[in-house]
């Protein structure tokens, strides 16, 4: 009589084969293994959030109150709707909504896009993006310096300075086209150099307004960033607009410019105490003004936070214009946040040029998910 051996369940001691497996051990060993391809399957696979392709809205509100030599004493600057969403793995989407009081031709409230493109953050068919590429298209803020990148509502002063006014725009200059920006590798560790690329819709410029450029414009800027010391960070940039030019005989409208920007904020308590200085210098060629000089202009500016609620600022304008004719401006700036969503600021700018002055109160409120505030020390 033949007894099975115990010690080794599902092997047949008369068998020459060797083992043999049960069926039922065969389909938890098929089971296991197709649930470990799934799990496989899975890993490749992006998790998405089921809210990743809703967009996240924000809505600003800027009012401006103005006693001495001004327009108007009281005016709600503007109402800015704010839209951003991912488009899908591998673009994002801005939507900038802006709601203007009447100014020029318009007797009412103006509405207008400020902003809407769309960026690519990395090239589909290499799932990738080399040198840190990223594509886009739309209107966007051109970035001629710093400043003109920088939307009403997040400016570190009241408005912009006298000499983006002048030569680009009241407000700032956008423009409809495409752009790439890219890293440029640089030697050493502790800097980065950034280069901006843009063909853009022409005319529109402050300085000489084209009202049908023929030709499309082209923008260089690149910003080369440098971490001097811990705490410590310099950035300069140049910039390079060149347009189709309305005066026969004068070659292309160039406009060059230069900014730079430092920054102390400490690693502890960063979040009440920083330090920023910086300035702008900008001069156009291919055109003259009424003086017959090119067009050129600086800023500069500095701010202290004194605490997590207290920002005074200083800035002083240079535009020469003519000689009968020359615009300086300085002002000096309060800002307080009572929370992220609410800012108060009080300034007085004096007009040294045409001998004006203004004293000016600033609401700033904020509605829905945002950056953290304040924007020129974040950013």
């Amino acid at each position: 009589m033949f007894m099975r051996d115990t010690r080794h369940p599902g092997l047949d001691p008369g068998s020459s084969t060797g083992p043999r497996v049960k069926p039922g051990v065969t389909a938890l060993w098929v089971c296991l293994f197709l649930f470990s391809l799934s799990a496989q399957a899975h890993t490749h696979t992006p998790q998405q959030r089921p809210n990743l392709f809703n967009p996240g809205i924000t809505a600003f509100g800027n009012m401006l109150t103005c006693a001495g030599d001004c327009p108007k004493i009281f005016q709600l600057r503007e109402v800015e709707l704010d839209i951003r969403s991912s488009i899908d793995p591998w673009a994002d989407g801005v939507l900038i909504i802006s709601i203007e009081p009447p100014h020029g031709d318009h007797d009412h409230d103006v509405i207008g896009v400020e902003e809407g493109y769309a960026v690519l953050k990395k090239l589909p068919i290499l799932d990738d993006a080399p040198w840190g590429l990223t594509l886009k298209a739309g209107k966007y803020l051109l970035p001629l310096g710093r400043f003109n990148q920088i939307h009403t509502h997040d400016l570190p002063q009241i408005d912009q300075p006298l000499v983006i006014r002048e030569l680009l725009n009241h407000h700032a200059l956008a423009r409809v086209g495409f752009s790439g920006e890219f890293f440029i590798p640089t030697p050493g560790e502790n800097n980065s150099l950034r280069l901006n690329l843009n063909l853009i819709q022409g005319g529109g410029l402050e300085v000489e307004k084209i009202s049908n450029p023929r030709y499309p414009a082209g923008l260089i800027h690149s910003a080369w960033f440098w971490d001097l010391a811990p705490e410590h960070d310099l950035e300069w940039g140049l910039s390079t607009y060149l347009e189709d030019n309305k005066n026969p005989g004068k070659g292309l409208l160039q406009l060059y410019g230069v900014d730079l920007n430092y920054k102390w904020r400490p690693y502890q308590q960063g979040d009440k105490y920083s330090f920023l200085l910086g300035g702008e210098f900008f001069i156009a060629n291919g055109i003259e003004n009424k003086g017959g000089r090119h067009p050129l202009g600086f800023f500069v500016w500095t701010q202290y936070q004194l605490n997590q609620w207290f920002y005074p600022s200083l800035r002083y304008s240079y535009v020469p214009g003519t000689e009968q004719n020359i615009r300086q401006a300085a002002g000096a700036f309060l800002t307080f946040y009572t929370t992220e969503f609410l800012r108060l600021r009080a300034g007085y700018e004096y007009d040294i040029g045409r001998n004006q002055s203004q004293f000016l109160f600033e609401l700033n409120f904020v509605l829905g998910s945002h950056p953290v505030e304040p924007y020129w020390v974040n950013r």
